[in-house]
């Protein structure tokens, strides 16, 4: 609101997602789970993936994820793990036809992605390639099923043991290589720090690294280790040469 000829009208934001829509995509998870994800596009989120993406790549099928991007409503991933692990896509379409069409579209994707992913398991570190030929065939087997307008997809426990030998590597491979690249973060600040305070020091070097905290170029945050998480986890040795 305002007054004047630079007024601006009021913009009123739309929420994110209908709250009937959130209830119907939590209530389709299945009974037991322990981990329940909804999605509920909005217009403007199917309209983005229609425009940014109007194809996959030519190695993923080059199907149209159109199906996928206007027709649905909600999906619900959920997963429990007792008597034994299991999981359970459910999507939720305009109507019987999209469903179909959707439920096509998500098995022409994983029929593409199965030599493809079971190739990147090949390549992987030992724990991927143990599980590689169980891995393509068990995104082989992911079928997924139209009735009406759902779509569901289960994943068996057997499955699930694969999927979760699988998936477990690749999170402690991406854990470690981002713990890797904080302490590299944090090494070049000790650096900089280090050549900061030779600086006022006729090039001297600091004696240790509370030095540079009580002089305010680091905090003590800084020099705690991300790979161990102990405070001052990092050995300075002072050179005897001058900056």
């Amino acid at each position: 609101m305002g007054h004047g000829r630079h007024a601006r009208p009021t913009q009123v934001a739309k929420p994110a997602a209908p709250r009937d829509a959130i209830a119907q995509a939590l209530a389709g998870a299945v009974d037991g789970s322990v981990a329940e994800i909804a999605y509920v596009p909005t217009d403007d989120v199917r309209r983005a993936l229609a425009e940014t993406l109007p194809s996959l790549p030519a190695e993923m099928g080059g199907t149209s994820p159109g199906p996928l991007a206007r027709d649905v409503r909600w999906a619900t991933l959920s997963v429990a793990i007792a008597p034994a692990p299991t999981a359970r896509l459910t999507i939720r379409c305009v109507d019987a036809p999209a469903a179909a069409a959707a439920a096509k579209f998500i098995r022409d994707v994983v029929t593409a992605a199965a030599p493809l992913t079971a190739a990147a398991a090949k390549a992987g570190p030992h724990e991927l390639r143990t599980v590689a030929a169980d891995l393509a065939a068990v995104l082989a087997a992911l079928a997924p099923a139209a009735n009406g307008d759902l779509v569901t997809i289960d994943v068996r426990p057997a499955q699930a043991d694969v999927l979760l030998r699988a998936l477990v590597p690749a999170v402690v491979n991406a854990r470690e290589q981002a713990r890797t690249a904080a302490s590299l973060s944090t090494a070049r600040q000790i650096v900089l720090a280090c050549a900061q305070d030779a600086e006022t020091h006729q090039g001297a070097w600091p004696p240790d690294l509370a030095s540079l905290v009580k002089a305010n170029l680091l905090t003590d945050a800084v020099l705690t280790n991300p790979r161990t998480a102990k405070p001052n986890g990092y050995v300075y040795l002072r050179p005897a040469n001058p900056v």
